[in-house]
């Protein structure tokens, strides 16, 4: 029994021992494949096991580095720099102690590669007191790389959001801001601390350019439609500190690695000035810059259009070429600075007495064009005229000088007299030369009939109103007899107006006229109260 028992112990021992083998090989095998270094160093630090076969982290294989001292494993093949070798011995100090420690280093591995390595000490502790520890060398080597990358990712990324001339404002997916950067700090007044956790609207409210109706902020129709959205014209920024600026601005929502929306970023920055400048360049382009009247070109827009108003509306065109009589003269007595402040007189004078439809223009030197639209009758157009031959009747003052100056007109109408701009022009400015040819102060037709016709009617229409006032009309009594009877039983009164050359205007000219220019009701009175007194003296006789 006692043999019996005792072979069987034996059997079972020796089971255990090959199960134990096994287990040392399988741990032994794992232990040294394992991609991090492992080592166990005992009280003395003395090297008991290490499983670095091809010597990768110190320089020395696991078999050579068995026995060895701790100081002659670091100090051998100077895989580790002093710096490095101080952090390790003071943390080894610790650990002597019983305490666990965790640091990284930098490896001067045997590649020749430097090593960033994540480093555990770990002390085994027998009834309390120091026996040894263990070393763990894990080479984090790519996540040191990715976390450099990364950093100086970062740097450039905030250097040039903190560079760059642009606003820029991210946010959440609910629209609560996260970032800003200096230059949005400066145009919305917000400092980064007061504005970071606040609804976007509050740190970038937005209206139209009115500055009455407020404008949905592009951020959230970035993050709803998930797309680049551009901010709408005319659009104001309005400030903490109540300022308004014209602003230009794009969104742009934010995604993660799914394609899932994280936030929105806002790109802005203040066009105020650039609108501005670019306002003032088109009005320079557009304007005297001497009078700020209209120059050729704008009169050239502004003719086409109306030309093009006038062929719908079946209206026509009037264009009157001014110049002033014998201006280089001024001009070469008192200089060209006072000169030209004589321009900008006449200028304002020409602008006070025109309609607001009416472009009045200066073409350079001394001569003036006048763009009138909307015209239905030939008459309107040389009363114009015949206006600013009265407003040179004034004299015009600059400083101490005064100024007796007179003016030549010349009129072309379209399509009367021409078909398009250039012959508008062309035509209104030879009319002119045979308004200077008459003598000073005077204005012309392009067409001989037309402005023969025109003058005879305005010269007809100044003679009217002066027999209205004068009372120059006479009137006549035609009897009405009944033929059955050969009784009078009344009397017609018939006007007539003496000529001022002799004889008598034919009421068939200046009763149209007279209804045209509003004087037919003075006269229909002049009428009524002659005939009026004319009976009563009958009765009298």
């Amino acid at each position: 029994m006692v043999i019996e028992a005792r072979a069987k112990t034996h059997l079972e021992l020796k089971n255990k021992q090959h199960q134990l083998n096994l287990t040392r090989g399988t741990l032994d095998n794992i232990i040294h494949h394992l991609p991090v270094f492992v080592a166990y160093w005992d009280e003395e630090l003395d090297n008991i096991f290490c499983n670095d076969v091809d010597g990768k982290w110190f320089g020395i294989t696991a078999k050579d580095m068995l026995d060895k001292g701790l100081t002659d494993v670091i100090h051998q093949h100077e895989a580790l720099d002093s710096a490095a070798t101080s952090v390790l011995l003071a943390a080894l100090d610790q650990v002597m102690l019983g305490k666990t420690m965790g640091f990284d280093l930098t490896f001067n591995a045997s590649s020749s590669d430097v090593v960033f390595a994540s480093v555990s000490l770990v002390p085994t502790l027998v009834e309390g007191k120091f026996n040894g520890f263990v070393m763990l060398l894990n080479d984090i080597t790519p996540m040191k790389v990715l976390q450099h990358d990364l950093h100086l990712d970062k740097e450039l990324l905030k250097v040039t959001l903190n560079s760059i001339g642009d606003a820029v404002i991210t946010t959440d997916a609910n629209g609560i801001v996260n970032f800003m950067n200096p230059i949005a700090s400066s145009l919305t007044g917000w400092r980064v601390e007061d504005a970071v956790d606040k609804p976007i609207e509050d740190i970038m409210p937005l209206t139209d350019s009115s500055g009455h109706f407020s404008i949905i902020n592009p951020i959230y129709i970035a993050i709803k439609e998930c797309r680049i959205v551009g901010m709408a014209f005319n659009t104001l920024l309005h400030t903490r500190q109540q300022k308004k600026l014209e602003v230009e601005d794009s969104a742009a929502p934010i995604l993660d690695e799914h394609g899932q929306i994280k936030g929105a970023i806002i790109v802005f920055h203040d066009v105020s000035e650039t609108r501005a400048m670019a306002l003032k360049m088109s009005h320079l382009a557009n304007h005297d810059s001497l009078t700020n009247l209209p120059n050729r070109m704008l009169l050239q827009d502004r003719a086409e259009r109306a030309i093009n108003m006038a062929d719908r509306n079946n209206e026509k065109v009037a264009m009157l070429m001014i110049d002033i009589d014998n201006f280089k003269s001024v001009n070469d007595s008192v200089g060209h600075k006072k000169g030209d402040l004589l321009l900008k007189k006449i200028a304002n004078r020409l602008l006070e007495n025109s309609r607001n439809v009416d472009t009045v223009s200066r073409q350079g030197g001394d001569e003036f064009i006048i763009l009138q639209p909307d015209i239905t009758k030939l008459d309107q157009v040389a009363s114009y005229a015949q206006r600013i031959l009265a407003l040179f009747e004034a004299p015009f003052y600059v400083d101490d000088n005064r100024f007796a100056l007179s003016c030549s007109i010349g009129l072309s109408v379209y399509p009367d007299d021409a078909m398009s701009i250039d012959m508008l022009q062309k035509h209104s400015d030879l009319a002119m030369y045979r308004a200077k040819e008459l003598g000073r102060a005077h204005w012309r037709f392009y067409a001989d009939e037309i402005g023969t016709s025109v003058l005879a009617r305005h010269k007809l229409e100044q003679y009217l109103r002066h027999a209205v006032q004068d009372g120059l009309f006479e009137v006549y009594y035609q009897a009405k007899v009944d033929s059955r009877n050969n009784q009078l039983v009344g009397m017609e009164a018939l006007l007539r107006l003496p000529s001022a050359e002799g004889g008598f205007i034919s009421p068939a000219e200046f009763i149209p006229l007279a209804e045209e220019c509003g004087q037919i009701v003075p006269i229909g009175n002049f009428v009524m109260r002659k005939a009026c007194e004319d009976a009563i003296s009958w009765q009298k006789m």
